[in-house]
């Protein structure tokens, strides 16, 4: 089983959230599903 990670990284969560998830749902319709790999700093 393969495991698939999107990690937008801190500039495009930042500063363009919406192209963000148009990555995201891009990925999981022509890769499966595809996790966000982000780290939350306030964790």
């Amino acid at each position: 089983m393969t495991k698939t990670y999107f990690n937008p990284g801190c500039a495009l969560s930042i500063y363009n959230p919406e192209t963000e998830n148009k990555i995201l749902k891009f990925l999981n319709d022509n890769y499966g599903k595809v996790k966000t790999g982000r780290f939350n700093a306030l964790q």
